[in-house]
Order: C-alpha cells, then sequence, then structure tokens
C-alpha cells in the first residue's frame, strides 16, 4: 500500500497534522477551524476497485482530487482547476461560498447528506460494489473518513450552527462509526463490510439519526439531503 505522501504546499506549519481513521491517510487541520481541513489518502494499487488504486487528495472544498492535482469527475461539490499535489496551495483552494449561502447551511447540508447515505445500505451496495465507479467516495473508507469527527461537531455547536439535540444525534452516529472495525481489518473491501453483520448495525443507527433529524430540520434543502432527494 501506498505511503509517505507529499504534504501540500502552502499548509501553514501550525496546522494539526494527524492520521486519519483508516490506514495510511494523513489529515491537515487549521487549529483555529476545525472545519478547515485537507486529507491526503494513499489509495490501495492492489484494490479491486479502481477509484480506490491511486493516492488522492479531498480539498477544503470537499472535493476529490488526483495526484497531478486535477479535480476527479463528479466527484466534488463544485468544478475547479487543477493544483498538482506538491503546489497544492491553501490559498487557492479556500472555501468558496456564494452570495446567499452560509458556512453553517453547507456543513448542515453536507453532514445530513452523510447521514442519509450511510442509513442506505441499497445506495452502498450499488456504488461501492461498481468496478466502473470512478468517485473515491464512494467506498467504505470515504463514509468512514467523510463523517463530521467529535472536533467539527463541537465546533459546529459553539457557533450555534447545530442544536444540542442534533449536536447529540451526529455525535453520537460518530461513536458507533468510529467503533466499527473493517473485516480483517481490510478497509478497501467493500464487500465485506457490506456482509459484515455489524455494519448492519451501523446502517441502522444511521436510519434512526436520520429519521430523527427529519422530526427536527423543516429546512427544505436539509430535507431533501436527508430524504435523499437533493
Amino acid at each position: 500500500m501506498a505511503t509517505g505522501l507529499p504534504k501540500p504546499d502552502g499548509i501553514p506549519d501550525n496546522w494539526i497534522e494527524r492520521d486519519t481513521d483508516t490506514h495510511g491517510g494523513r489529515e491537515y487541520i487549521n487549529p483555529d477551524n476545525p472545519n478547515d481541513r485537507v486529507r491526503v489518502m494513499p489509495g490501495d494499487p492492489h484494490s479491486l476497485y479502481p477509484s480506490q488504486r491511486q493516492p488522492y487528495v479531498i480539498d477544503q472544498n470537499g472535493g476529490y482530487r488526483d495526484v497531478n492535482g486535477n479535480l476527479i469527475p463528479g466527484s466534488g461539490p463544485r468544478p475547479g482547476g487543477a493544483y498538482p499535489l506538491r503546489a497544492l496551495r491553501v490559498s487557492e483552494i479556500d472555501v468558496e461560498l456564494t452570495a446567499h449561502e452560509s458556512v453553517a447551511s453547507q456543513l448542515r447540508r453536507w453532514w445530513f447528506c452523510r447521514v442519509s447515505e450511510l442509513s442506505d445500505i441499497g445506495l452502498q451496495r450499488r456504488t461501492w460494489l461498481d468496478i466502473a465507479n470512478r468517485n473515491p467516495h464512494w467506498s467504505y473508507i470515504e463514509f468512514i473518513e467523510s463523517y463530521p469527527d467529535h472536533d467539527q461537531l463541537l465546533d459546529a455547536l459553539k457557533q450555534g450552527w447545530l442544536t444540542a439535540a442534533e449536536f447529540e444525534i451526529l455525535s453520537e452516529l460518530g461513536r458507533i462509526l468510529d467503533s466499527h472495525t473493517a473485516p480483517a481489518g481490510n478497509h478497501y473491501d467493500n464487500a465485506a463490510v457490506l456482509d459484515d453483520p455489524a455494519w448492519h448495525s451501523v446502517v441502522r443507527a444511521a436510519e434512526r439519526a436520520r429519521q430523527q433529524l427529519l422530526s427536527m430540520t423543516t429546512d427544505q434543502d436539509e430535507r431533501e439531503m436527508l430524504l435523499g432527494t437533493a
């Protein structure tokens, strides 16, 4: 498995650097804003799934980029230019917001979408096992890594972007997600995860969280994310 990927240029020296939850990746986090981060993943050249064979970067917009910095088609929330991995500069890929969107609304929609995806094992089977797929997001690894961690949720609570009840729902699902271990420790074996009874328990927990959030939000965009109709 590939290791030793370079730190993208332009990331400040004071940013927190840590291992990812799944094997081999590195994450770089702004100490003043836990939702401002860049992640580098190694890939596995022996993976059955082409989307997982090469290293890739998750930029500050949540877009997936190849080792040359090119946005992987169909993988990012918005189109972007090319940023080579060794020359990836934070100032060039900083989060861009449209005039009518706030950071809070974007994060809430993204996080609610993560809950919906985790709750839908049919979606997981269709996308994770599709060998024609080239989008790294559709994998066990990215469903684990793209879910907000405790620091992100706590910051959102402090900022008033989440209610206390929403924070507890998302945090509890995060704890359940963190407790799951891929069969045989192989995070790249999507089929084994999908057959794992412990993963089925995670999916059921995500469905409970989805239903709870649906009972709380009246925002149409957020409801569409939770319903998977966006």
